[in-house]
């Protein structure tokens, strides 16, 4: 992936798309808004994990807003975005996993 999205910073942790943003067959519309990698407030954690993602983050918080497939394959969609954006493997299993442990509350959020 060679293109990141054209984000907008509205406040704090929180982001527009100023246009269109296309992963493969996925389109972020211009106007989304998004707080792109939801990392913890631990300072180690947030330190070694914050900003590894864009591109992979805003198609992932796009998929769990619409909810047009299931949590898992969001997931696993996020984790391929990830590698196309070129996150390296050791940060790519962490934040996959981790997703996949606490990601729950925000898919139930947007239901």
């Amino acid at each position: 992936m060679t293109e990141q999205p054209s984000l907008t910073p509205i406040e704090p942790g929180l982001w527009r798309v100023s246009k269109d943003f296309t992963w493969r067959h996925i389109t972020v519309p211009a106007g989304f808004v998004c707080d792109l990698d939801s990392v913890p407030r631990i300072p180690y954690v947030y330190w070694r994990f914050k900003n590894r993602t864009a591109a992979a983050a805003l198609v992932h918080d796009y998929l769990y807003y619409r909810q047009d497939t299931t949590r898992k394959k969001a997931d696993q969609l996020f984790n391929q975005a990830m590698k196309d954006e070129g996150v390296g493997s050791y940060h790519r299993r962490i934040i996959y996993r981790a997703v996949r442990m606490f990601g729950w509350h925000a898919w139930r959020k947007n239901q």
